[in-house]
């Protein structure tokens, strides 16, 4: 009975994926704006539909009230990290992701038209022009969600965080805002296809802008904010 449960799920989730995947490129192309259903459909179908059926549920502290452009720094040890932030922002969040992601049918489509950042980590020449990318964005008012580690931490430990974004928050003026995601690890680790029933807390901290007199090189500025995380974690 269990495994026809989870199959379920598994089902469930697929569904919801792809028609999510759909309706965010038909709302583009009908409405032409990416914004809204940039708005509309992970905010309030994709995500908070893969927490009910999954049985996960979402707790924020310090929940952010203004809506000014900031980096969003965050650590990654899970799947679930995506949707946590997602209905954890008030705003609008454009991921900078791996460029795998692109290839992706129905979602990676419904993720390139709605602007969110590809970074080519196999090249340092591209990688650092999807930076650039993510500059621009921010010039126009869009807030950037990274997650600094680059990958996944498999153990739930956070990772040392990887200099860009902080360099991209020193060369924009944009603040970087720590995140600490708590309890997506233990819910669905890497490698597990379903998770089990649980809280995963979403936490900001306070903005953080680079510091001549107290950040020499932007390893300090990364390690600062990974310290403030770790703490919490």
């Amino acid at each position: 009975m269990w495994q026809v449960f989870r199959f379920i799920q598994l089902v469930l989730i697929v569904v919801l994926t792809i028609v999510s995947g759909i309706l965010g490129i038909l709302l583009m192309l009908i409405l032409r704006s990416p914004k809204v259903a940039m708005h509309l459909v992970p905010n309030y179908l994709w995500s908070p539909g893969l927490f009910w059926v999954l049985g996960v549920r979402l707790k924020v502290a310090s929940p952010i009230t203004s809506p000014a452009p900031a980096i969003y720094a965050a650590n990654h040890s899970s799947p679930l990290d995506i949707p946590a932030m997602f209905l954890a922002l008030p705003v609008n969040g454009y991921f900078i992701a791996k460029i795998e992601l692109k290839k992706i049918p129905i979602m990676g489509w419904f993720m390139s038209l709605a602007g969110m950042i590809f970074i080519d980590r196999s090249k340092r020449e591209k990688a650092m022009e999807s930076m650039n990318q993510a500059g621009e964005e921010m010039k126009k008012g869009k807030s950037v969600i990274v997650f600094p580690e680059g990958t996944r931490s498999k153990t739930g430990e956070i990772q040392l965080f990887k200099r860009g974004a902080f360099i991209l928050s020193k060369e924009s003026g944009v603040p970087i805002t720590p995140v600490l995601i708590k309890g997506a690890h233990a819910v669905l680790p890497p490698g597990k296809f379903l998770p089990h029933p649980g809280i995963i807390e979403v936490k900001f901290f306070e903005n953080m802008l680079w510091n001549d007199s107290q950040y020499k090189v932007p390893e300090d500025f990364a390690n600062h904010c990974q310290h403030i995380i770790s703490h919490e974690a």
